[in-house]
């Protein structure tokens, strides 16, 4: 997922398999890589960025390497790169009026990638208008995503019928079982087998 040269990317599969581990380092990457980028890391509200996601992110990140300005949502790195905290539940909830002003906020963006937890809690509309602003002048464009396998729009764009420069990642939780407890996957073993099948296996049909 880290190498992955394609354009749009989703790391598709069972839970704590590792795919947002690979979404933060991709995003850490073309900060350090692309000296002036800037990367909005989102998911559905703001809140469950700061919660579920930057204290992962910090850890990740080299001492000295960047600096958190909860106020502004930024992560500021030494080299003039940038990773804007986005909740892009305003673009598609709320009134027709919120709607049209979050689009507005994001149409001022200029973004060399896109990090999108759980794309299953996004709606396909905001995913196309994120991809239209990938155009800062830097060597490099991707937006990457993580989901679980739910029945969402993503399945027809990445699998079914996938769109050009579109890479699909299928993940399994037993590709990182070398770093889970083996109570954590024994219990979900345990589960119903329509469970295992999709949140384990990572099987998405």
């Amino acid at each position: 997922i880290v190498n992955s040269k394609e354009r749009m990317v989703l790391a598709c599969g069972g839970v704590a398999s590792g795919k947002t581990l690979a979404l933060l380092l991709k995003a850490i990457l073309l900060c350090l890589w692309f000296p002036g980028n800037l990367v909005l890391l989102g998911r559905r509200t703001r809140a469950l960025v700061e919660k579920t996601l930057l204290p992962f992110l910090f850890e990740l990140l080299p001492a000295g390497t960047a600096e958190h300005r909860p106020g502004k949502g930024l992560i500021q790195f030494f080299n003039g790169s940038e990773i804007v905290i986005y909740g892009l539940e305003a673009m598609q909830s709320g009134s027709q009026q919120d709607i049209r002003k979050a689009e507005q906020d994001i149409r001022g963006l200029n973004l060399g990638g896109v990090f999108i937890d759980q794309l299953e809690e996004v709606e396909q509309r905001v995913w196309d208008a994120l991809r239209e602003r990938l155009r800062r002048p830097v060597g490099f464009h991707q937006m990457l995503a993580t989901a679980n396998p739910y029945a969402f729009w993503a399945y027809d764009y990445f699998k079914q019928n996938p769109k050009t420069n579109t890479k699909l990642f299928p993940i399994s939780t037993l590709e990182n079982k070398d770093n889970l407890p083996i109570e954590y996957l024994e219990d979900a073993m345990t589960k119903g087998d329509s469970h295992i099948r999709r949140f384990v296996y990572g099987e998405w049909t």
